[in-house]
């Protein structure tokens, strides 16, 4: 279709080339590669600038708000309660 020639995927980049059950296959293309920085060399604090500069929107339709970063703040600042 003439519509959908000229788009480029982003999200479903991989789609067909990766086993979606596959783990192994995944970790091999990169992914997951972003949640081990978060996790691993990141403080929550570093994490919540990332999204809040990041352009993150609200929801899925375009002209969704953009999050705000206050948002982002209140769950880092909550006691863990384990």
């Amino acid at each position: 279709m003439p519509f959908y020639s000229e788009q480029v995927r982003v999200a479903l980049s991989g789609c067909g080339h990766l086993d979606p059950e596959d783990l192994e296959d995944a970790l091999g293309h990169g992914g997951y590669h972003a949640l081990a920085r978060y996790l691993l060399e990141m403080t929550p604090e570093d994490v919540i600038a990332e999204i809040a500069t990041s352009g993150l929107r609200a929801g899925v339709a375009a002209d969704s708000p953009p999050v705000p970063s206050g948002d982002w703040h209140v769950p880092a600042q909550e006691k863990p309660s384990i």
